[in-house]
């Protein structure tokens, strides 16, 4: 078994992360990182359609590839278990 990125992360780059990307979501952050995301989208009607899942982007160096910044911030992303009110809303103060 492999260890993922999240495994052995501190908890306060994983919140950092997870601002980050939410702002960058909603277009509160620079360009170069609003451009690293795109919602998933599956090719038919799914339950998961409904999430607003990213899309983790495909790497090929398994030693640290995964740990880029685009690839960490979407499995981080996709791995919360909040409500989708919270991932949807428009302000960040709720973080």
């Amino acid at each position: 078994m492999t260890a993922s990125f999240t495994d052995n992360t501190p908890v306060s780059f994983d919140i950092q992360t997870s601002v980050n990307t939410f702002k960058a979501l909603h277009n509160q952050a620079p360009t170069y990182l609003t451009d690293l995301f795109t919602y998933y989208q599956p090719p038919r009607l799914l339950r998961s359609s409904t999430k607003n899942l990213l899309w983790n982007p495909t790497y090929n160096l398994k030693s640290y590839g995964g740990c880029s910044f685009a690839v960490a911030a979407a499995s981080l992303w996709n791995a919360l278990r909040i409500r989708q009110s919270v991932k949807d809303s428009a302000s960040g103060d709720i973080f």
